[in-house]
């Protein structure tokens, strides 16, 4: 019997580590090369959504583009081809998925991600694995139902909805 918690990969750790950092305004890596990156791993993530790896990994990648959205438009980003990339693959997120699609039966919790960054990022890096996911469903004693939410169609449209107005609002 194997009594080991499930974990984060090293990679998904430090990937938490690296955007917690960005997000509390300590970035420990080039802001715009890790902005860069997981704006190019969303898209990626878009390109194979056929897959269950790529549903998860979008629903991830989603909630890790609204929890770094405001710093991508804070002004802390003066790369406008990057913040254009942000803009676009929002906007491709948001007409890959269809709100019709939503079977949650209680709505959405707007508490369910909370509102600070740092755990977004905690929660976006999660959902990108199915180990995260376990650890992130027994940290914060989180239901099926309540797991469901997280892969909502209509629940990630409104994030990449309001990451979208955040960083239009950085581009103008």
């Amino acid at each position: 019997m194997n009594d080991q918690l499930p974990a984060l990969s090293d990679g998904h750790a430090e990937l938490a580590s690296d955007l917690g950092g960005i997000v509390c305004d300590y970035p420990s890596v080039d802001p715009v090369e890790a902005l860069t990156s997981l704006v190019a791993d969303a898209a990626g993530a878009l390109d194979r959504r056929a897959t269950p790896e790529g549903r998860r990994e979008l629903s991830g990648y989603t909630v890790l583009l609204l929890a770094t959205s405001w710093y991508a438009a804070s002004g802390r980003i003066l790369d406008r081809p990057l913040l254009a990339t942000y803009a676009d693959v929002l906007d491709r997120i948001r007409a890959a998925l269809d709100p019709a699609a939503c079977r949650c039966p209680d709505g959405h919790p707007d508490d369910i991600l909370g509102d600070d960054p740092e755990r977004m990022v905690e929660y976006g890096v999660s959902l990108l694995t199915a180990v995260g996911r376990e650890v992130i469903a027994r940290d914060y004693e989180l239901e099926n139902d309540e797991m469901a939410v997280l892969d909502c169609p209509a629940f990630l449209v409104d994030l990449a909805d309001k990451a979208a107005v955040a960083v239009r609002g950085g581009i103008d």
